[in-house]
């Protein structure tokens, strides 16, 4: 597998800022092979006889769970990138063990971790949306249980390393998609200075 106009983008945040979002927008308008994590971790639980990721979770634990996860993503990512060109595109981060082990795996493929931030009041609408409820109990607590698993893999240290900061406030997810494709797509020129 040749690295030639390969991408690999890692979208870092906290729960409800947009990340999958976005990454579907990446998808969508320019050409990303998304990756997707609830979908991901769902296959991962049911083949192991979970009925949903969440107890999958909860029977192994947040490092098994990530490592076994991570493990699943490098498979997924050197299929999708088999095709010259290939871009790929996360809506989750695990932590700095996560980049190290795609460091190693794709030492020659250009990498970007993008910080995705939002205000309160955005993530809570976007919880409450996602969970459809009204309720800002429930989605406080949603927030809370998905942020301390964020934590604890150690998210905080990855967004403190991003290459990119994007701002998903009060702007239609094609605008921030947009601003994010020009701000890669000016990455990669710096970087090869054509």
């Amino acid at each position: 597998m040749t690295a030639e106009n390969k991408q690999i983008v890692f979208l870092a945040g906290y729960s409800a800022v947009g990340k999958s979002a976005l990454a579907r927008e990446m998808s969508d308008s320019w050409g990303y092979k998304l990756i997707e994590h609830q979908p991901l971790v769902h296959d991962i639980a049911s083949s192991k006889g979970y009925e949903r990721a969440r107890h999958w979770l909860a029977g192994v634990g947040v490092q098994q769970f990530a490592d076994e996860s991570t493990k699943e993503m490098v498979k997924r990512t050197k299929e999708a990138l088999d095709e010259r060109g290939s871009k790929v595109i996360f809506d989750v981060t695990y932590g700095v063990k996560m980049l190290e082990l795609f460091q190693s795996e794709f030492p020659d493929i250009f990498r970007l971790v993008v910080s995705v931030l939002a205000d309160d009041d955005t993530r809570a609408k976007n919880i409450q949306k996602r969970m459809g409820t009204n309720s800002t109990e429930e989605a406080e607590q949603e927030l809370h249980f998905r942020d301390g698993f964020l934590l604890e893999i150690g998210v905080g240290e990855v967004i403190a390393q991003c290459d990119i900061e994007i701002t998903n406030k009060d702007r239609h997810i094609s605008e921030v998609a947009s601003e994010l494709n020009s701000l890669i797509v000016q990455r990669i020129h710096n970087r090869t200075g054509s």
